[in-house]
């Protein structure tokens, strides 16, 4: 399986999460897992891993995988970017702790809803 094949896998898991076909959802975010090798530096497969727990109703397990995706330090190859106004814009580190952050914050509600959460404050 390619690149684009589990990112596919990816995004249908999240159409799936979103319309509440929590089973499988789960199977397509596995299927998108990037091989160890690859993510060791990057966090995606810990990502899906806090993605999954949070399907499952397993908050001991998505709050070890945030803990993990938090104390990644930053790839020196991930340089900050220069925006559309010629200004510096910072790229977030690490990718996609938000929405591990969002699970946490709005625990009981759906996929659905716990990936928008607003933040605190909003």
């Amino acid at each position: 399986m390619g690149a684009a094949d589990t990112l596919l896998s990816w995004h249908e898991g999240q159409l799936r999460a979103d319309a509440g076909q929590y089973a499988d959802a789960i199977r397509l975010f596995h299927a998108g897992r990037h091989p160890a090798t690859e993510d060791v530096k990057w966090g995606w497969n810990l990502y899906v891993d806090g993605s999954v727990a949070f399907l499952r109703g397993d908050r001991r397990n998505l709050e070890a995988a945030r803990a993990k995706l938090a104390a990644l330090p930053r790839p020196p190859e991930l340089k900050d970017t220069i925006g559309p106004d010629g200004k510096p814009k910072a790229v977030r580190w690490p990718m996609n702790i938000r929405v591990l952050d969002n699970f946490l914050r709005c625990w009981e509600q759906s996929y659905k809803a716990a990936y928008r959460c607003p933040p605190p404050g909003s």
